[in-house]
């Protein structure tokens, strides 16, 4: 992992304008995976869209902490469900191929 593949908490607070304090929460429940390097914590880059959507819904919708836990549990939830979903109709997609191949021989 480089460098600058992180964003300081110090510059994502300046740049969102959200307190130190939103930031510190969002490690303690964990709903993001901050990065400690010499005494400063970091973002991923790659986790910037979580990060603006929980400012999002913290700032804009007022939702506290407890619910954006449950929120991005549930999202979370939803996402494996899709992925699963559409493994299996490969799978069924597949089946229906054998089953019409060995019906044409």
């Amino acid at each position: 992992m480089e460098q600058n593949d992180l964003i300081p908490i110090e510059e994502l607070c300046r740049h969102y304008a959200v307190e130190s304090r939103f930031v510190s929460d969002l490690n303690e429940y964990a709903l993001l995976d901050f990065v400690p390097l010499e005494q400063t914590l970091y973002l991923r880059k790659t986790q910037l869209n979580e990060f603006e959507m929980l400012c999002r819904m913290h700032y804009d919708l007022e939702i506290n902490l407890a619910g954006m836990d449950a929120i991005t549990h549930l999202l979370q939830k939803i996402k494996t469900m899709q992925e699963e979903l559409n493994d299996l109709r490969l799978r069924a997609d597949l089946d229906l191929s054998d089953d019409f191949h060995e019906a044409l021989e």
